[in-house]
């Protein structure tokens, strides 16, 4: 892979204006000169309700002359303040630094055993510079300003502190964080949560985008701890009564996270009247805890210092760690792409298609929600995995779309700046700034998205003729010149006028069309709502012809939405119906009731199969295959399902093989890699052995078993017009795809009875009729299956489950959200004895005569998986009673798929025991 290169950049010439929009003309918002970097049309995606962003519209300016308020109640007038104490950007002689002592512990910092321990499990050995600083100095009750480049830990920094004070004292409310945006304060509460598994936290989340009463009830609750957006809390103070919110008049500990942003004045979409609001009900701040924590320390912040201290409590600390002069780590790559204006879309599709950026996680920054969700659909329609995160998508699909990004699911997150600050996608490798940000403190959030805990990154900034002055104030922000970029053999031009010309221009038409018949409908929609009045014919038409014009994709993400809502109404229904006199849902009739309206709403769907099942992308596959320097060859079956070749497609033996993801994910390109390695491994040892790697459909709906259709007409399609033999074949899988390969050799024994609709052909492995070798009828045996870590139905208090939860992902309780194709349902249904489509809940009876000669199965030591896993081998093992080879293996590591090695960087040769175990077991049965 040719690597990017970094040259000094050519002087650019200054020019005053500033760069017209890039968007269509029809669009109507202000000049581009007139907005900030938060975007002007998109003040919300600081996140919070409509009635709060009115708010800080609409508030006065601040009175100067009010008595001096304590630094703890963050005054309004921080701005006058800064100015008296001429604070400006110089580094404050005052700040404390962190110690650098690498031998420093958590123990050390006088953190108690059990936090230890929790931060052990999460892989988190040692603490960093600002939590060294910090974490001491609050545990001895100061108030707290910490300053920190992105990724550095910020964080844990105040939630150990927070944690083992409320472990000493655990009433409600005992803390409050204050966060700028919803995706920042979920992250929040997922750490939490995480840090305090052993003990038990009653966190609540209280961000817009969500129904407020159940929020209200929350708060009522009196939870340990509250994550909360300025604007949603403030709806809550002002309109959800006493009983609500009397629990914050106890408050402990508060932070302002991205303190920065929320005690900035004197814009339009300021937060401080909203923060302002909610701290005005918490106790003084003699009486409370008050941390500021942000990446920028802007003069507001550093003025804190400045003012009068509390009387009764120390000085306020102050940590400041590479604030300054390294507020952009060194491990990132910052470029600059010089572009034409007119050409910019042309420009980023060649951009994004280089063989140096084709591999890469991607977030493309904009300055407007217009901006982002039109680069969405053109990049889209140019066959990119692209997805969104603005102010002006749904909640549910923010965190959604998100939840795909961190995923693999989407290659490229276009966003605005509500994705700048806090989260942590550690697999982000490029950071694209399409629109220059205004706000140099901005540019330092953005490309914190990459390079974060001392990984490598890259950030380009694409320059138009009349950004200079922006790139120039960064570069003095920020203390050194941005390079220009290049790539070996690549002439970016050049490929723009010879490949992209006409095929973006084209898109482009397409996608400002997508846009406008997006507007009409919801126009219509929105009329339907006004007229409830009307005959159901009459809107059962009208509906017709606004779902006609919504694209493709957005009906696909549309259907998942409707099904959930009639699924929640139908459950709402029978729960209440079965509730006994405990008012508390009977657990059998409850899962009972759910299950009947979950199959029964998949039948009665009236939709055809194509409305609700996405085709697969096998661009991973290509860029494994140009990666090789192979050519890609794929064979397509009758009804349009394809697999793609690994090695000679002549080749006598064969893997067939099926990936993960839930159903829901395409194949990752390190499962492609993965494959292409054993395959090299065996031809090295003289095998001739292909693979052919099942690209099935995705079904946002998990609607199954469409999956298994698939795969038996694969397998008939080997067997019958390739005519390999059962006996040189070996089914391998990994997660759900491990499911499905079993489901294939439970569907081969037990044939499946058809599902929604899904017929799945029958497969038989005799081929003595075929070959006239006279075999007499009975079936010949698969070589082998292999299953790598497959998704167990098991007991959620298992050992494995309560050791590992938080070791899978570190910022989130792995299997919270099921990969579960089966039924619908968000986590798995031991109760339910259906082994045509869960065959790893089958009982050993079922394993009976199983039409294979060996079985691998791996898991990892840490996997929350591991003791289902176990026992689903052990009884495999007893229903073939010797009949079959079985072989189990519980190795290190956290997840046992050999990808995610690759994903982390891992080449072959350090490749982990997993993969070299699997290798080996593949080799040794061919």
């Amino acid at each position: 892979m040719a690597a990017a290169k970094a040259h000094a950049r050519p002087q650019m010439v200054k020019e005053n204006g500033d760069e017209p929009s890039n968007f269509p003309e029809s669009e109507s918002e202000s000049d581009h000169s007139g907005e900030s970097s938060n975007e002007g049309d998109s003040g919300s995606d600081s996140l919070d309700s409509q009635s709060s962003r009115k708010r800080r519209k609409i508030s006065p300016e601040p009175d100067n002359d009010e008595l001096q308020i304590p630094v703890s109640s963050v005054p309004s007038r921080i701005k006058s303040k800064v100015k008296s104490h001429a604070i400006e950007k110089e580094t404050n002689p005052g700040a404390i630094l962190a110690p650098i002592d690498p031998q420093t512990s958590f123990a050390s910092l006088d953190v108690k055993p059990w936090l230890v321990a929790s931060l052990n499990n999460m892989a988190i050995k040692r603490p960093t510079g600002i939590q060294k600083g910090c974490i001491p100095e609050i545990l001895k009750g100061r108030d707290c300003i910490g300053g920190s480049r992105t990724g550095s830990g910020k964080t844990v920094a105040f939630a150990v502190p927070i944690l083992q004070k409320w472990a000493e004292d655990p009433f409600g409310i005992f803390g409050l964080v204050l966060t700028p945006t919803r995706e920042l304060a979920l992250q929040i509460y997922e750490q939490f949560k995480a840090i305090s598994s052993p003990q038990s936290l009653k966190a609540v989340l209280i961000t817009g985008g969500s129904d407020m009463r159940p929020q209200a009830t929350a708060l009522a609750q009196r939870p340990h701890l509250v994550i909360a957006t300025p604007g949603r809390l403030a709806d809550h103070i002002r309109t959800s009564g006493e009983d609500t919110i009397c629990g914050l008049r106890r408050v402990k500990m508060v932070v302002l996270d991205e303190a920065d942003r929320l005690l900035a004045s004197g814009s339009v979409g300021s937060m401080l009247p909203d923060v302002e609001e909610c701290l005005s009900i918490l106790p003084s701040p003699a009486k409370r805890q008050t941390l500021l924590f942000t990446a920028t320390i802007t003069p507001e912040v550093r003025a804190l210092k400045e003012l009068p201290r509390t009387p009764g409590k120390p000085p306020v600390f102050v940590c400041e760690v590479d604030t300054q002069a390294l507020a952009i780590p060194t491990s990132l790559n910052q470029m600059h792409l010089q572009i034409p204006v007119t050409h910019r879309e042309h420009y980023l599709h060649m951009f994004l298609l280089t063989d140096h950026n084709l591999p890469k996680s991607i977030i493309i920054f904009c300055n407007r929600t217009s901006t982002a969700d039109y680069l969405t659909h053109l990049l889209r329609l140019l066959e990119h995995r692209v997805t969104a995160l603005h102010s002006k998508l749904p909640q549910r699909q923010r965190i959604d779309n998100l939840g795909r990004f961190r995923a693999s699911a989407a290659r490229i997150l276009v966003a605005t700046d509500v994705a700048a600050r806090g989260l942590d996608i550690p697999e982000v490798g490029l950071v694209i700034n399409y629109d220059i940000p205004r706000d140099p403190d901005d540019y330092i959030h953005r490309v914190g998205r990459t390079a974060r805990a001392g990984r490598k990154g890259d950030a380009v900034t694409f320059v138009g003729q009349r950004d200079v002055q922006l790139v120039q104030a960064i570069e003095e922000r920020v203390g050194r010149q941005m390079d220009a970029w290049e790539e070996e053999g690549v002439n970016l031009e050049t490929r723009v006028i010879r490949e992209a010309l006409k095929l973006v221009g084209e898109k482009k038409r397409e996608a400002m069309l997508e846009i406008e018949e997006g507007r009409e409908s919801q126009k219509k929609g929105n009329k339907m709502s006004e007229s409830p009045d009307k005959s159901q014919s009459s809107s059962y038409s009208s509906q017709k012809a606004t779902v006609a014009t919504l694209s493709l994709s957005e009906k696909l993400q549309t259907i998942p939405i409707l099904l959930t809502v009639v699924v929640n109404v139908i459950t709402s229904l029978f729960t209440a119906a079965y509730r006994g006199k405990d008012r508390k849902p009977s657990g059998g009739l409850y899962k009972y009731v759910m299950l009947t309206a979950l199959r029964t709403l998949t039948r009665k769907a009236s939709v055809r199969q194509q409305h609700y099942i996405s085709a697969p992308t096998d661009d991973n596959y290509i860029i494994a295959c140009k990666k090789r320097g192979v050519q890609p060859n794929s064979i397509t079956l009758s009804d349009g399902t394809r697999a793609n070749w690994i090695g000679d497609s002549s080749a006598e033996k064969l893997i067939i093989n099926f990936h993960g993801g839930g159903y829901v994910f395409p194949a990752a390109p390190e499962m492609f890699e993965f494959m292409f390695q054993i395959i090299a491994v065996l031809q090295s040892q003289g095998k001739n052995v292909s693979c052919l790697f099942l690209s099935y459909d995705l079904a946002p709906a998990r609607v199954y078993p469409r999956q298994l259709q698939q795969a038996a007409m694969l397998m008939n399609h080997v067997l019958h017009t390739l005519h390999i033999s059962p006996a040189n074949i070996i089914l391998t899988g990994d997660s759900a795809g491990g499911n499905l390969a079993l489901g294939l050799l439970s569907h081969i024994s037990h044939p499946h009875p058809g599902l929604h609709g899904v017929e799945v052909p029958k497969v038989e492995l005799n081929l003595g009729a075929e070959s006239g070798s006279g075999s007499g009828g009975a079936n010949e045996k698969l070589i082998g299956i292999v299953l790598i870590s497959p998704w167990v139905s098991f007991n959620l208090t298992s050992a494995s489950w309560n050791r590992n939860k938080y070791k899978d992902c570190l910022d989130k309780v792995a299997g919270q959200q099921w990969s579960s194709a089966f039924l619908n349902h968000p986590q798995p249904l031991d109760a339910v004895s259906d082994y045509y489509n869960q065959a790893v809940t089958a009982p050993e009876s079922w394993w009976e005569g199983a039409e294979v000669e060996s079985v691998f199965i791996v898991a990892g030591r840490e996997e929350v998986l591991v003791d289902g896993i176990t026992e689903f081998a052990g009884k495999f093992e007893r229903g073939v009673g010797g009949a079959g080879n079985v072989e189990f293996r519980a190795l290190d590591g956290f997840h046992v798929q050999p990808a995610l090695d690759l994903q982390m960087g891992y080449t072959e040769a350090q490749e982990g025991e997993q993969a070299t175990t699997i290798k080996s077991w593949i080799a040794s049965h061919f």
